[in-house]
Order: structure tokens, then C-alpha cells, then sequence
């Protein structure tokens, strides 16, 4: 074997074994920090994104300082503009967490911009990073000249400029562009994703890290360095698709698979937990609600109909209520809203403001959703002290939404 092929081959079995090492560290940090420390979950992710800025903005800057002080080593800038190129998506990614620094990110993040970030980041790198091994391939060619410098540089920017542009007209930012990789409601990924993007970015991962080592064959510690971020990207991408498979796994087991709202018993989880924190300061108001006289519409127009109805509703209740607030199906046609830091009036207007949505469409208004008019009779009750029950908050809730129906059905009524 010819000493360049039993350097190559050292070579290799240190630096897989360099990534095996490493990749197990972060399976078992990773796994010790989902079951150490859950409650830190909301702020992870915004934290290690500014790590990795700055990580990426100072190699960034040490790629640029080296290609000034060597400028025959022009595969430096290609590196250099993938790590700037992606602090800058990195901040894109940040603008989705608004309120991560307050401890409450959970509340208003973008899922689905800052997956657009990250798709349109491994793009970039990854493509730069096989125009850096390109231009080190032909680093001993006649090429090192100002003008050919300045096509070269001029190009390289241009893609990034590109990357960095499509990113932000395909996220929420911009309406003229749009694509669903996650829904921000449920937190479900979309076909698109979990198919072929996911196995695209995997793939197009891959084929770097081949073209490096083939071109490079790891002559020094530079493109050790630049395969072993190519791995790390392969791991990170293929541990999402696993994180997604969970994660899908979890919404299926908290929401109603007809309505997308959720279900009975996360409901009352979480009407649990928010009663160990409700004072006379911060009230915690339920609204159950019961659809008027829907049997009529299932025996008349049948059950897929009965179905479309209830599927109108819950996007009414669902576009009514906060990203904190809990919107559920509790029964065929009965459901339940927990509102956070909501005083019994207030309650009591959010489920008017629902009831009036509800009792002014019709057929026509509603695309053909509703066969005819319905209405729909809502109680409230707000507790303002973290000794009651869950069952006796919704129990009350309960009453004063039969009383409405008592009433005279559609309307509401706040339990005395």
C-alpha cells in the first residue's frame, strides 16, 4: 500500500473515531438533560442558538483574518461566509422566540420560521463548504489573481445574500412566499418535512462529507475540523427526524384526532397544575360550552356532517383564545377553554365573543361547513384560590352552562 493510502487510512480511523466518541458524549448529555432538567426546556434552545452564533460569527471572523494574511488560501472564504452566513439565520432563528429571554417562550414562538431558518442554513453550509473544497482542489492553479479573487468572492456572496433573502420570504416575515414544515398550533410536522426535505438535508450532508474527504483526505487538522462539522450536522438532522417522530408521537396523545384541539385529559393536567398557581391576583377562568341541539343534526344530515360542525367550532374556539389559553374537546359536542390570568368578566366576554361568531353563520357564510344555523350555550367559572379541585371547577362551569341551557340555550351564564 503506497504511504499516502496508509496515511489517508490513519487518517480516517482517527477521525471516525474522534466522531464516534463525540457523537456518544452528546447522545448521553442529551438524553441526561431531557430527564435531569425538563423545566429548562423553553430557554435551551434560544441559548444554545446565541452559543452558536457567536461560535460561528468568531470563526467567521478568524476565516476572514486568515485569507487577508494568505491570500493564495482563497478556500478559506466560502468557510468563512457559511459560518457568517449562518449567525445571521441564527438571528432569524431568535426573532421566532420573542419572549425566550423571559423564561416564556413557549407562549409565542414561530416552530415553523425557525425550521425555515435551519433548512436554509444547512443549504448554505453545506454548499459552501463544497465551493471551499473545490477551490482548495485547484489551490496550486494559476487562479490566484485580484479579478478572479474578486468573480469568486463577488459569487460566493451573492449565494449567500440569496440564502439569507429566500429564508426571510418564506418565513412569516413576508407574505409573498410561504411553506408549512411544522404547525405552529399543534406542533405537528407536515408531510414535507418528515418526508423528503428531511432525507434531502441528511442526503445533501452526505455528498459534502464524501467530496471532503475525498479531496481533502484529511491532510490536516483544518479539514478534520470541516468533517467533523459535516458529521455533526448528519447527526443533529437524523436525531430530529427522531425527535419528530416523539414529538409527533406526544401531540397524537394529547389532542383530539378529529378536531386538532386537545383532549379530555391533558385538559385536566393542565387545569391541575394551573390551579396550584391561581390567587385572587391571578384568576383561572374554565368556560365549558355545549352545542344546542346537535343530535337534530347528525339524525338529519348524518354523522360526517355532525362531523364538519364540530370541526367549524373548534377552529372558532381555537382562533378565540391565546396561544397560553387551552381550547378542548371533552365530549362529542361538548368543549372546555381554560383561560390564565382571566377575570370572570372578561370570561364571560371571551365566551360571548364566541357565542355571536358561532349563532351568525350559515350555510353560505360558512363555506358549506354548517348545513344550517347553529348555537351553542357556554358557562363560566373562575377560580380565584388554588384549594378547589379540578373536577369542581369544570363541575361549576358545568352548572352554569346548564342554567343557559335552562335559560333558553344559546347564551351565556357565569356561575354565582
Amino acid at each position: 500500500m503506497p504511504d499516502s493510502m496508509r496515511r489517508f487510512a490513519r487518517h480516517s480511523f482517527l477521525f471516525i473515531t474522534i466522531c464516534i466518541t463525540t457523537i456518544f458524549l452528546f447522545s448521553w448529555l442529551s438524553m441526561w438533560a431531557i430527564h435531569e432538567a425538563p423545566g429548562i426546556g423553553t430557554v435551551v434552545f434560544p441559548t444554545m442558538t446565541i452559543f452558536l452564533l457567536v461560535f460561528h460569527a468568531i470563526i467567521a471572523g478568524f476565516m476572514l483574518m486568515k485569507y487577508i494574511c494568505e491570500k493564495h488560501r482563497l478556500y478559506l472564504m466560502p468557510i468563512a461566509c457559511a459560518f457568517a452566513g449562518s449567525a445571521l439565520l441564527m438571528l432569524g432563528t431568535l426573532s421566532s422566540y420573542p419572549q425566550w429571554y423571559l423564561c416564556d417562550a413557549g407562549r409565542l414562538i414561530n416552530y415553523n420560521d425557525a425550521i425555515i431558518f435551519y433548512f436554509f442554513r444547512n443549504i448554505m453550509m453545506a454548499v459552501l463548504f463544497v465551493i471551499a473544497v473545490v477551490l482548495y482542489h485547484f489551490r496550486k492553479h494559476d487562479m490566484h489573481v485580484r479579478s478572479i479573487h474578486a468573480w469568486i468572492l463577488t459569487a460566493i456572496g451573492i449565494f449567500m445574500a440569496s440564502m439569507i433573502l429566500l429564508s426571510w420570504l418564506y418565513s412569516s416575515k413576508h407574505p409573498l412566499l410561504n411553506v408549512h414544515f411544522i404547525d405552529n398550533l399543534t406542533y405537528t410536522f407536515t408531510p414535507l418535512w418528515r418526508g423528503m426535505t428531511g432525507w434531502f438535508l441528511i442526503a445533501l450532508w452526505c455528498i459534502t462529507l464524501i467530496i471532503l474527504l475525498t479531496v481533502s483526505r484529511l491532510r490536516n487538522i483544518f479539514w478534520y475540523s470541516g468533517g467533523f462539522f459535516c458529521v455533526c450536522y448528519i447527526v443533529t438532522l437524523w436525531d430530529r427526524r427522531s425527535h419528530d417522530k416523539y414529538l409527533d408521537s406526544y401531540q397524537n396523545s394529547i389532542r383530539d384526532p378529529l378536531t386538532r384541539l386537545y383532549n379530555r385529559r391533558y385538559f385536566y393536567d393542565t387545569l391541575t397544575q394551573q390551579l396550584s398557581r391561581t390567587t385572587l391576583a391571578h384568576p383561572l377562568s374554565v368556560i365549558v360550552s355545549d352545542l344546542d341541539r346537535f343530535k337534530r343534526i347528525n339524525d338529519q344530515y348524518g354523522h360526517l356532517q355532525g362531523d364538519k360542525v364540530i370541526q367549524f367550532v373548534s377552529r372558532v374556539l381555537q382562533n378565540a383564545v391565546r396561544e397560553e389559553d387551552v381550547a378542548a374537546r371533552v365530549g362529542g359536542e361538548e368543549f372546555a377553554l381554560l383561560l390564565t390570568n382571566t377575570s370572570a368578566t372578561e370570561a364571560y366576554n371571551v365566551a360571548e365573543r364566541i357565542r355571536q361568531a358561532i349563532c351568525q353563520q350559515d350555510p353560505k357564510r360558512s363555506d358549506g361547513q354548517l348545513p344550517e344555523p347553529i348555537t351553542i350555550s357556554m358557562g363560566v367559572f373562575t377560580a380565584t384560590e388554588h384549594d378547589l379541585s379540578a373536577e369542581a371547577c369544570v363541575q361549576r362551569a358545568d352548572q352554569a352552562m346548564y342554567a343557559a341551557k335552562e335559560a333558553g340555550r344559546n347564551r351565556v351564564m357565569v356561575w354565582q
